[in-house]
């Protein structure tokens, strides 16, 4: 079933107006029912019943939320996005570039893995182990984020060399 109506970009559905009753268009830009008139009507003292009386008027349900749409498709209006969950950044402990030890979720305790390594190698200079921010999309490479070569991100901030 093909969609009524105009079929440029500025229409997303049709709706009844709540004020005066007739069909009217969505907008696609705010999903506000578009601005439209409605007809005059006046008591005829003769006859006795209502008369159009040729003119319009600004209807007050212009600008309006839409009470029960119906949308064309692919014009729904999207569900607001749920903001992603938070994740802590996972830390590892390198040796000359290389992860030793990946998975740590608090900054203090990778430092002192990093100690024990040191302290267990004597040879080693202090440079030798650092911590570093484990690079989020890459994780499972054990990457450290300044060092991912498929992100090319920038340096982590505040890793400890």
């Amino acid at each position: 079933m093909g969609r009524s109506g105009p079929r440029g970009p500025y229409y997303a559905g049709r709706d009844i107006c709540q004020t005066c009753g007739t069909g009217e268009l969505i907008r696609a830009r705010d999903r506000l029912i578009r601005n439209h008139a409605r007809e005059v009507w006046a008591h005829n003292s003769r006859t006795g019943r209502r008369e159009f009386t040729g003119s319009y008027e600004p209807c007050p349900g212009s600008n309006s939320v839409p009470t029960a749409p119906i949308w064309w498709p692919g014009m729904e209006p999207g569900t607001p996005t749920e903001p992603a969950p938070f994740s802590p950044p996972e830390y590892g402990v390198f040796h000359l570039g290389a992860c030793i030890q990946a998975r740590i979720y608090s900054r203090t305790e990778a430092n002192k893995l990093r100690e024990e390594y040191t302290n267990l190698t004597p040879d080693s200079s202090p440079g030798h182990y650092t911590v570093h921010v484990l690079c989020a999309r890459h994780r499972d490479r054990a990457r450290a984020k300044d060092g991912c070569d498929q992100c090319a991100t920038g340096p982590a901030k505040g890793a400890k060399q």
